[in-house]
């Protein structure tokens, strides 16, 4: 019985292809160059450069971040935190 799982394991194996990231990019948001791509594309490095900024302010001491409760969380009720 041993047997036959080691094998199924090694047919699955052989029939699994791996993707590159930017294969994956392509397939799912669209090739370089189109409007979803460079939407995505231009989405992520804001978000990139905004978590830099942040992690460089923190390092600096400029900004102290307090704890915001979540939207689900007993002290957030109807859009407004509850104090």
């Amino acid at each position: 019985m041993e047997s036959f799982y080691i094998f199924a394991a090694q047919k699955n194996r052989k029939e699994m292809k791996l993707h590159s990231h930017e294969e994956m990019l392509d397939k799912v948001i669209g090739k370089k160059g189109t409007a979803a791509r460079n939407d995505f594309e231009s989405r992520l490095k804001a978000e990139i450069d905004a978590y830099q900024i942040g992690e460089a302010a923190k390092a600096k001491e400029l900004v102290h971040f307090a704890e915001i409760p979540e939207q689900n969380s007993v002290a957030f009720r109807d859009g407004r935190i509850q104090s």
